[in-house]
């Protein structure tokens, strides 16, 4: 009995569990998602007898209420802090629905309701009144209708991008009508006659606003008045203030005030922005040497090219002074002057030369290579002319050549010379000596140093010939015409041959200066040459001290002044003796047999070929 009854028992409670189950699993397929409370949403509604239903958010308070923190379940948060301005959007949308209901040309036989929340500048509040738009609050899902059943066809708000974006994006995933495509095609005609259409990107083609103001009467009262319009177009935008406009300015003058705290730059100047300042206040900054700005308000200054330079003003690029030493100015037409005077006294000297030729003195002083060393002299004085005027490829490569073969010819001419003069007095006549000062072996030694000279020239200008380049670097106002003389090695090679050349020359006349009395030509080259050298060591401090055209002004007086050394020492003495003391220029007097008791009167060295050929040394000096 009490086995049956416990059968009894268990069938019971496994068809109870059976149908619990069974139910759990239909629940279960039939369970939605679902609001589970309302929200705390505060509004204004009005959609009863309307067959269209329009829903909007406004942030009609500025704020949600923080909750305090507790383990209860959270509440919807109330809002606090009154905002007229969102409240004056809400006021607008209504009016404007009633507006479309009242007239008759707009909706024919359709009215418009609204459903309107406040979603407080809330994200929150936004997707919750987004979800009772949805949802009705009270609807397993949603049906796009709201709370009172009518049909939901847009939704206007929300007061901000963060709350139209979080509001949009549950709206989205329910297909919510977008009006972007509609209002693409919206054409209409105000009231005054203007036609407002909007073009593909949504905005309007033509249209206009009104600009109002706020005015404060004398009673206190705010009135918002028309003060003008702003009109625009595709291509034309026009700001319409009348005259006679009342508009009022908020300022302590209540006049038009500035829309920036610094006037606009002057030309010359560039924005400097002040770090913490809005970007309408600015310091203006005049521009750096070289750089211009020619309109006003420009944010930054513009560089010149490398042959203009900026102004005073900084406002205008202008070419730059170039410089070199000119034929027109003072100092270049000096020069020019100096140097033709050099080369007609050179000229005179070769004409009393010529004029007396045959007499003793001039033919004791061997007439070839004196018309060598004055055509030389000619050559180094004339040669200046090219380091004056504007530099070119051609006078570039012209000038140092020419001064450096120039000065060949004349010191391997004295060099001739002197070597001469040392063999015949310093060393024991022999057979091998009287080769030595045989008169062609001293024109080999010219021909030798001058074709030496000519063979590195030659290379200088074909391996690495001078250039004319202009030197924007050293001044920024200046565009300095120089010559870049291409390869140092090779000018040194040039012009140190003819250091050589001059070394030579002082130290045979200075071993030979033990001569007689009345031989003087030893001690003329030995001034010459130390003069020579005089000048040329002054000149390298000086050239490598100076810049721009004084540099080549150095040069050409470095040039001028050994040569004029050089034709005082050689020549002016014998040109003495030969015009204003004639009587000395006798074969008795030459060859060193006479006295000379009159100190005033300078002997030259031709005595020597008196005394060599009273010796049998066979010295052809003349035939």
């Amino acid at each position: 009995m009490k086995m049956a009854i416990r059968k009894k028992c268990l069938i019971l409670e496994l068809t109870v569990f059976l149908c619990v189950e069974l139910y759990a699993q239909y629940e279960d397929q039939n369970m939605t998602c679902r609001l589970m409370r309302k929200f705390n949403l505060t509004g204004y509604v009005e959609a009863e007898n309307h067959h269209f239903v329009i829903g909007g958010q406004f942030p009609v308070h500025y704020r949600t209420i923080p909750t305090s923190d507790s383990d209860e379940e959270p509440e919807s948060p109330m809002c606090e802090g009154f905002n007229f301005r969102g409240f004056r959007w809400m006021k607008t949308m209504i009016h404007t629905i009633k507006e479309i209901n009242e007239r008759k040309d707009i909706l024919p036989e359709h009215t418009l309701g609204y459903q309107i929340f406040d979603n407080c500048f809330s994200t929150t509040k936004a997707m919750e009144s987004s979800m009772v738009f949805l949802t009705g609050q009270d609807e397993y899902k949603p049906k796009w209708r709201n709370s009172t059943g009518k049909y939901l066809i847009g939704i206007i708000g929300a007061g901000g991008s963060t709350m139209s974006l979080a509001g949009a994006r549950i709206l989205l995933l329910n297909d919510v009508v977008q009006l972007f495509e509609y209002i693409r095609k919206v054409k209409f005609t105000t009231h005054d006659g203007r036609k407002i259409e909007l073009n593909v990107h949504g905005d309007i083609e033509n249209g206009y606003y009104d600009i109002l103001n706020w005015q404060m009467d004398n009673t206190g009262d705010i009135a918002i008045v028309k003060v003008g319009e702003y009109k625009f177009t595709r291509s034309k935008y026009e700001l319409v203030l009348p005259k006679n406009s009342t508009l009022f300015w908020n300022t302590e003058s209540s006049r038009l005030p500035d829309s920036v705290c610094t006037k606009v730059c002057p030309p010359g100047t560039r924005k400097g922005f002040i770090t913490g300042q809005p970007v309408c206040c600015f310091d203006c900054i005049p521009c750096e040497d070289g750089y211009v700005s020619e309109k006003p308000g420009q944010r930054l200054c513009n560089p010149c090219s490398e042959d203009d330079w900026s102004n005073a003003e900084k406002n205008k690029c202008v070419p730059k002074h170039v410089e070199f030493l000119a034929y027109e100015e003072a100092l270049g037409f000096t020069l020019v002057i100096l140097s033709i005077f050099g080369a007609l006294v050179v000229l005179a000297v070769t004409v009393v030369y010529v004029i007396h030729r045959h007499t003793p003195l001039v033919k004791a002083n061997d007439r070839e290579l004196s018309f060598l060393i004055q055509i030389s002299l000619v050559i180094t004085v004339l040669s200046t002319m090219l380091f004056i005027g504007k530099p070119c490829n051609w006078s570039c490569m012209a000038r140092q050549v020419t001064l450096a073969l120039g000065f060949c010819l004349c010191l391997s001419s004295i060099l001739g010379k002197t070597i001469s003069l040392f063999f015949a007095y310093r060393i024991s006549i022999s057979k091998t000596q009287l080769i030595s000062m045989h008169p062609s072996f001293r024109k080999l030694i010219v021909l030798l140093c001058v074709f030496g000279e000519i063979g590195v020239c030659a290379s200088y200008l074909v391996l690495k010939p001078p250039s004319m380049f202009k030197n924007i670097e050293r001044q920024n106002v200046k565009i300095i015409f120089e010559c870049n003389e291409g390869s140092v090695e090779f000018l040194c090679s040039i012009f140190g041959f003819d250091v050589l050349l001059a070394l030579l020359c002082f130290v045979t006349t200075f071993m030979a200066r033990q001569l007689p009395d009345n031989y003087y030509e030893g001690k003329c080259i030995t001034f010459g040459m130390l003069f020579f050298f005089i000048v040329w060591i002054s000149f390298v401090p000086a050239y490598l001290s100076t810049k721009g055209k004084f540099k080549v002004a150095v040069e050409i007086f470095a040039i001028l002044a050994s040569s004029y050394g050089l034709l005082g020492c050689l020549f002016l003495p014998k040109c003495f003796i030969i015009l204003l003391r004639p009587k000395r220029n006798t074969d008795e007097t030459v060859g060193g047999r006479v006295p000379t008791v009159d100190r005033s009167i300078q002997l030259t060295s031709a005595s020597v070929s008196s005394e060599l050929n009273s010796t049998m040394v066979s010295t052809v000096l003349d035939e």
